[in-house]
């Protein structure tokens, strides 16, 4: 059996500079534990590390929520244009949501 080992990285610039350390462990064939080596590896991926935060541009989002009427309806105002479709599939995700139920009720 051949087990194979592939590192990639080039033209990806977040794996600059980083080291990766790992075991490779031979046994025999015939599953005997009497024979085994190990060979300490390790990959080096030229080139100084780079910082993502000083690499890729983010933007600061806020949003506001309007009161919530009697069935649970509001509407929400973000400080920059959104991908609404991508909040709508990511809701649970990217927020968490409780419920309190406040309903006072009066007894006869």
């Amino acid at each position: 059996m051949t087990m194979e080992i592939t590192f990639r990285p080039e033209g990806i610039i977040w794996y600059k500079g980083f080291e990766w350390h790992f075991r490779v462990i031979l046994k025999e064939s015939d599953a005997s534990d009497s024979v085994v080596n190990s060979y300490e590896c390790k990959v080096k991926v030229d080139g100084a590390k780079v910082d993502m935060f000083d690499e890729l541009t983010f933007t600061d989002y806020t949003f506001t929520m309007g009161d919530i009427d009697r069935y649970g309806n509001t509407s929400i105002t973000w400080s920059n244009p959104v991908n609404t479709t991508y909040i709508w599939e990511n809701w649970d995700a990217m927020f968490d949501v409780y419920i309190k139920n406040v309903t006072i009720r009066e007894h006869n």
